[in-house]
């Protein structure tokens, strides 16, 4: 993982050293939920159970982002945001809250004037878990021990949190020069593609599956440019 995050900073100060670079504040909503994807097994999958159950929940993202012009269309940009996820269950108002830490490694290609312009955005995302926690409705309060990171081997149903995952981001964004900087609205969505929880469910006749985020966020925030 150092490794990764070593190439990544590399390359986002050896794409150009003279470009043009800005640098600044983001922050916005997320509205996230999980998916799930198990085995085939006799009966009903589990995965299919559990994505029934699984609703939209609302938090909000903060942090920096780099950018630098990669030609005259295009450009480079990290951002390190600090960002609320989790889901709610539709049947009930249970939650789970998580918190992370993204690094957005990401690719702008678009156009625009000397005072604006307009872009699509592509890229990975790197996400570390920070925390997590239950909500109960009916005691009005957080499940205590909910908020314990699980292996297979402490968790009777075979529950294994995992603390980093990886997903894909694909978005727009606008952008208007104001002073020194520019102001940045940026919608996109977000498809986790590695499980941060892994249930097995062992020898039931429901087999196993995996649990990943997915969902959409709106940012905004202001670049400097140098």
């Amino acid at each position: 993982m150092k490794k990764t995050l070593i190439l990544i900073f590399t390359i986002a100060l050896g794409v150009n050293t003279f470009a043009q670079t800005s640098l600044g504040l983001k922050f916005g909503l997320n509205s996230n939920t999980y998916w799930a994807v198990g085995n085939k097994s006799l009966g009903e999958p589990a995965a299919d159970v559990a994505n029934s159950t699984y609703g939209n929940l609302i938090g909000y993202n903060a942090g920096l982002a780099f950018n630098t012009k990669m030609g005259d269309v295009g450009s480079f940009q990290l951002e390190l945001l600090y960002s609320q996820k989790g889901n709610s269950a539709k049947s009930t108002k249970a939650f789970n809250r998580a918190t992370y830490i993204d690094l957005k490694p990401l690719f702008n290609l678009g156009g625009g004037g000397d005072k604006w312009r307009v872009f699509a955005q592509i890229g990975p995302s790197i996400n570390f878990w920070l925390s997590k926690a239950d909500y109960d409705p009916v005691f009005g309060k957080f499940i205590p021990g909910s908020d314990k990171f699980l292996s297979a081997t402490e968790d009777e149903d075979g529950t294994n949190n995992i603390r980093v995952d990886f997903g894909v981001v694909l978005g727009f964004g606008f952008k208007y020069k104001v002073g020194p900087g520019w102001i940045l609205l940026n919608p996109r969505y977000e498809l986790g593609l590695v499980p941060h929880t892994i249930v097995d469910l062992g020898g039931s006749d429901q087999g196993g599956y995996g649990i990943m985020n997915k969902g959409m966020s709106i940012t905004t925030g202001y670049l400097f440019e140098f």
